[in-house]
């Protein structure tokens, strides 16, 4: 996630970040008035122990992510930090796996960009993490409670676990625990988790674990990628985007092959082994397809077909309310879509004939009769420059970034009102108004939050931080 990217997305209402944004800011979760469901001292996912207290931490580690991004509200995290004790029951490494990281990613963006969080409060926030949370997501081996722990999504969940509080605290030895389980652990590496051909060892059981599972890996492979290691997207020649791609199919109503002979560890302990694909909640898709589909396809180059027709139905993933909130992340659109290599519309620019915002003046074929947008862009490009702007019904201008205090016009669009010579259906700026268009990723310098008003956006720019 990169908040300079959904900032830059939200404040030029660019498809796909400002419609997701928007969709984002609807989120009850999201919402200045959130009261918390929180904190308590002990917490799970089930019936076992004196507080089971699954909404409690689901939708409070989601709501925290939502606050960080979207208002700059510290509440919960320091809340939860100084309250919760011990998170307990036969579920409490699914509890640590799933809710720790929305945590970790809340607290990541606020010690980055907002200074008024205490250190004080960040070192009680850090200790929880470490104390509380990753003793049951590291947990390998059987206890009385925990008898059958890290099969398969439990495994794969403590793993994204490790890896994002390892970043978080700083710990590398706990991060390349995390990795290593990911390469190395029989129950719940990627290996032992797809096969060559994307069948998941729980395709058998239902689909809503078996994306469940998907959606894991992806993150560790995202928060992997972030620190510099980069080869773990790629792993067996891209087995996690073979997976996706067969969960995706399958769920999208296709057939596809299956081997009854590969399942999870401990299978009978949830039904199986399964003699065939599972139709359990087939149809029923969870919010894990963005994250993977950025990587492989917008950043790589490669080819997802069935989750790029999967998104495309989607619309914009929201948040997993169909299943459970907070098992996976929520609003991957907004959080992880990349720019693509195409032009992205950037509204109407102010220009100085004494100063340019662009300051290139470019001719396209045809001459300023035959101007459109669409010429001036491929002049541009073709030119080496990632900036294209049109001005006066037939003038093209380029450059490689705004200079010279270029900026959205103060009026909005009103003086961007002269058609184009070449297309008349088209608009081509105005007397020193520039249509202004830029090709691929802008170039970021600081990350940012967004903040939903009632009728606008007000985006506000804090200190770096890269995702």
């Amino acid at each position: 996630m990169h908040l300079d990217r959904m900032k830059f997305g939200v404040a030029n209402k660019l498809d796909p970040w400002y419609p997701a944004f928007l969709n984002m800011s609807l989120d009850p979760l999201a919402s200045a008035s959130y009261k918390m469901r929180g904190p308590l001292t002990f917490a799970t996912r089930n019936a076992t122990g004196s507080s089971p207290g699954k909404t409690a931490i689901s939708n409070d580690a989601v709501a925290s992510l939502l606050n960080a991004i979207m208002l700059k509200s510290t509440q919960i995290l320091s809340a939860w930090a100084n309250t919760l004790q011990l998170l307990n029951g036969t579920d409490a490494q699914l509890t640590a796996g799933l809710y720790g990281p929305q945590f970790v990613n809340a607290a990541e963006i606020m010690r980055a960009s907002y200074p008024a969080w205490p250190q004080s409060d960040i070192e009680i926030f850090k200790a929880m993490i470490l104390n509380i949370f990753y003793p049951p997501a590291s947990q390998t081996t059987p206890t009385a409670v925990q008898r059958y722990p890290f099969d398969a999504n439990w495994g794969s969940a403590g793993e994204k676990a490790i890896v994002a509080f390892g970043a978080f605290l700083d710990n590398e030895t706990m991060y390349e625990e995390g990795l290593s389980l990911y390469l190395n652990f029989p129950c719940s590496n990627l290996n032992n988790t797809i096969n060559s051909f994307g069948q998941n060892c729980e395709s058998g059981r239902d689909q809503g674990h078996t994306q469940l599972g998907l959606g894991n890996m992806a993150e560790l492979c995202q928060v992997a990628y972030n620190q510099g290691d980069q080869e773990y997207w790629d792993l067996l020649d891209s087995r996690l985007l073979v997976g996706y791609e067969y969960t995706a199919k399958y769920n999208l109503g296709y057939n596809v092959s299956y081997d009854p002979d590969f399942y999870r560890c401990d299978a009978n302990l949830v039904g199986g082994p399964w003699a065939t694909i599972s139709s359990t909640s087939r149809g029923q898709f969870r919010s894990i397809y963005q994250v993977a589909y950025a990587h492989y396809v917008q950043l790589e180059g490669k080819q997802m077909p069935w989750t790029k027709l999967k998104l495309e139905q989607t619309v914009f993933e929201a948040n997993d309310t169909v299943n459970n909130v907070g098992d996976t992340t929520p609003y991957g659109t907004l959080r992880f879509s990349l720019f693509e290599a195409k032009w992205y519309p950037l509204g109407c620019y102010t220009d100085n004939v004494a100063a340019r915002s662009l300051p290139v003046h470019t001719d396209v074929p045809g001459g300023w009769q035959a101007m459109t947008n669409e010429l001036c862009q491929s002049a541009c490009q073709a030119a080496g420059y990632t900036y294209a702007g049109t001005e006066y019904s037939g003038e093209c201008y380029c450059a490689n970034g705004i200079l010279n205090g270029g900026a959205p016009a103060p009026d909005g669009n009103a003086l961007c009102n002269m058609t184009c010579y070449g297309n008349s259906t088209e608009i081509c700026g105005g007397p020193n108004r520039l249509s202004m268009f830029v090709f691929g990723a802008p170039s970021f310098t600081s990350a940012s939050s967004v903040t939903a008003t009632s009728n606008s956006v007000t985006v506000k720019t804090t200190a770096t931080l890269s995702g």
